[in-house]
């Protein structure tokens, strides 16, 4: 998957379910939009909710950005994607010979860039779209009791509420020392 791709199909998500063609600007202005519709304005909806709830990168100002990031195996790659209302930006971070590079993540590396990119382009930022009619979105009392696991505690956070004793790692016991070779 590049990058592309990736911008490409989140052009779906900012858009209510329907991806569009990419343009970087230099088509003439008359270039037809093609659209594909890959989800239902619903699915789109709720997932913008949740990726627009992800907390910036440290020192970035959220902007209305709903976004993504993501880091492959072995440190080689780190990417984010973020839209807001109109414009979908993508971010990627890495070594053109796929070497590692060890730390490198998309939160740490990608993410930064991506809202730095927001920044810098001067546009505005519009808004994401509002909630279709017919979205299922409880509270968490009217939820089932089977998926309604978690609670806030008096500091606002949520605290997991179990019936049973939390489990105890029994190995390593407290204390031993574990060696992990040479190469790690």
């Amino acid at each position: 998957v590049t990058l592309r791709d990736l911008v490409q199909l989140y052009t779906g998500l900012a858009n209510g379910g329907k991806m569009h063609t990419l343009h970087d600007g230099t088509e003439p202005a008359n270039t037809e939009r093609t659209t594909a519709t890959i989800l239902d304005d619903q699915a789109a909806w709720q997932i913008n909710d949740i990726l627009s709830g992800v907390k910036p990168p440290e020192g970035a100002m959220q902007h209305g950005i709903a976004y993504k990031t993501g880091t492959s195996y072995g440190y080689r790659d780190a990417w984010s994607v973020g839209f807001d209302g109109r414009y979908v930006l993508g971010v990627w971070v890495g070594r053109a010979d796929a070497s590692p590079v060890p730390g490198l993540s998309g939160y740490v590396s990608a993410a930064p860039i991506l809202f730095e990119g927001f920044v810098r382009s001067g546009l505005a930022s519009v808004p994401l779209p509002g909630r279709p009619p017919g979205v299922f979105n409880p509270k968490r009392e009217e939820l089932p009791v089977t998926l309604a696991r978690f609670g806030a505690g008096a500091d606002g956070l949520v605290q997991a509420t179990a019936t049973e004793p939390a489990p105890t790692i029994i190995f390593p016991p407290n204390g031993a020392r574990v060696d992990l070779g040479t190469n790690s």
